[in-house]
């Protein structure tokens, strides 16, 4: 295959086209005008604005253990689904909580299921942007409108989690 070619259109316009005609030519736009705003540097919100390299890798440690620990509790029953789970936590052995943002990694079909739905997220945003492209409507709103379906869903699957949590 032979490597695209870098045209310059101008100092606001790249564009990257292929000596191959299969493929599309894409764009890239660069407004040439933009705004600064600068903010007064508070030292304690600096420190506290985001958690450390550290910090995240505990969360995983911590998560990756829980579930470690969650499956070794599921699987000492006969049936490893949602009534051992239920069992579990009637009898006090691990509180509901303890699944919340782990479920993916202590259930092979919850995690299936979420790849499945992220695919189909990916499929569903790049078709309606192939329809938009060809209609030559493709702005950034109307691909708003399949995200704004996906960023619905999973803000009500965010508020039962924090309701389960308080």
């Amino acid at each position: 295959m032979i490597p695209p070619q870098i045209d310059r259109h101008s100092n606001s316009t790249a564009s990257i086209s292929s000596n191959n005609e299969d493929h599309a030519t894409k764009e890239v736009s660069f407004s040439e005008y933009s705004t600064l705003h600068v903010y007064d540097a508070d030292p304690s919100y600096r420190h506290c604005k985001s958690y450390s390299s550290p910090e995240y890798e505990a969360f995983r440690d911590r998560a990756a253990f829980e579930a470690y620990r969650l499956r070794q509790l599921i699987a000492e029953y006969p049936f490893q689904n949602a009534e051992t789970i239920r069992l579990l936590i009637n009898r006090g052995a691990v509180r509901r909580e303890d699944f919340l943002g782990i479920e993916h990694l202590i259930s092979e079909s919850v995690h299936q299921r979420l790849l499945k739905e992220r695919r189909v997220y990916s499929a569903l945003l790049l078709q309606r942007q192939k329809e938009l492209r060809e209609k030559n409507e493709l702005d950034a709103s109307s691909l708003a409108e399949v995200v704004l379906v996906r960023s619905a869903k999973s803000a009500a699957r965010a508020r039962v989690r924090a309701a389960v949590a308080a």
